[in-house]
């Protein structure tokens, strides 16, 4: 090759330029290869879930957080003192079940034992795709490990305890239970509940409708209204905190405002609000989709157990319902500061 320049001619002077441009890019290709690796790495250890520092106070938040009309980013992202907990709980469940069941638990002894008699009649079938998670909420009489490790013979029951006993933790004892979870979908139920190895088998099927929904018309459902029974005469009708959903659904929607926690009232109210407001979430009864399905049943309050916490703290809503029309008219922002307390793995 020549290249001219008036009089003089330069030949083959191309080469050498080549070839240090053909390195340069080698570096740069291999440098790029590295960094993918290394960002793909951290994706895969943290299960998504993304960490900083928050500081004292809370333990989680959403970036962006929820606002009205566009929702929240759906994973939550977890403060760095957390993240190794969390990722070493997540690391140990990882199995082929498809549906957490996470019941909320506060010194209902006799209510978790008659829980546990039924679970252990659920056939393999259905045992082999369910997980249980206990969250305890601070229970400072009874702690749902000792029942556990005295009345059940199930090995895929699993308790975290929050260590702080704080008044109407309900918001925060969902937010961790659905930080926690390895499964895509979670059945968030109570304590006061008991339900069939019929109900969860259509639990199964709502679940693949779901994921079919979302697939079609890229929509989360959340399946909410579930039938409930009583064991008196009280007559018949669903359950209103009940829900299936999967974790992204429940952190797009910005999961529970941990303000309200303190006092009674508004938990679902101001998150069945902020899901109606949510682009590509839908809250739906369990019976329109499911007509045929069983109904779970509500036990009999104070059955010798110390209750629940609504049988001895207070249930005025003022507070709440002040605070539920301060933010929904926009005069108090909605909180981005999530898991307000300590807690552990009880059964590691």
């Amino acid at each position: 090759m020549h290249v001219h320049f008036g009089n003089c001619s330069i030949t083959h002077a191309a080469r050498p330029m080549r070839r240090a441009s053909s390195a340069l890019l080698m570096f740069f290709l291999t440098f790029v290869t590295l960094l993918s690796f290394l960002l793909n790495s951290g994706k895969k250890r943290s299960y998504q879930l993304n960490y900083a520092y928050f500081g004292p106070g809370s333990m989680g938040r959403l970036d962006p957080p929820w606002s009205e009309g566009n929702g929240a980013e759906r994973i939550l992202r977890i403060d760095s003192s957390q993240i190794d907990s969390i990722y070493n709980y997540k690391q140990s469940q990882q199995s082929k079940k498809i549906l957490t069941i996470a019941m909320l638990f506060y010194d209902d002894d006799n209510f978790l034992i008659q829980n546990i008699d039924v679970w252990e009649q659920f056939p393999e079938s259905v045992m082999s795709k369910t997980k249980f998670l206990i969250i305890d909420d601070g229970s400072p009489r009874s702690t749902a490990l000792q029942i556990i490790q005295t009345k059940s013979k199930l090995a895929d029951i699993d308790v975290v305890r929050i260590i702080e006993d704080k008044k109407w933790n309900i918001g925060g004892a969902r937010n961790l239970a659905m930080s926690l979870s390895s499964t895509e979908y979670v059945f968030l139920t109570d304590s006061d509940l008991t339900f069939n190895s019929v109900f969860v088998g259509a639990l199964f099927l709502l679940v693949e409708h779901a994921r079919s929904t979302f697939f079609r018309k890229r929509e989360e459902l959340i399946f909410t209204q579930f039938p409930r029974n009583y064991t008196d005469s009280r007559e018949s009708k669903p359950h209103p905190a009940v829900m299936l959903l999967s974790t992204h659904a429940y952190w797009k929607a910005g999961g529970c405002d941990e303000d309200f926690v303190g006092s009674y009232g508004y938990t679902d109210p101001h998150f069945h609000w902020r899901v109606a407001r949510t682009p590509g979430l839908n809250s739906v009864s369990a019976t329109s989709v499911f007509p045929s399905i069983a109904s779970m049943v509500e036990m009999e309050k104070n059955l010798g157990s110390y209750a629940s916490k609504g049988a001895y703290l207070d249930r005025d809503v003022t507070r709440n319902a002040k605070l539920f029309s301060e933010k929904c008219t926009g005069s108090r922002p909605w909180s981005n500061h999530y898991l307000r307390f300590r807690w552990k793995v009880e059964n590691e």
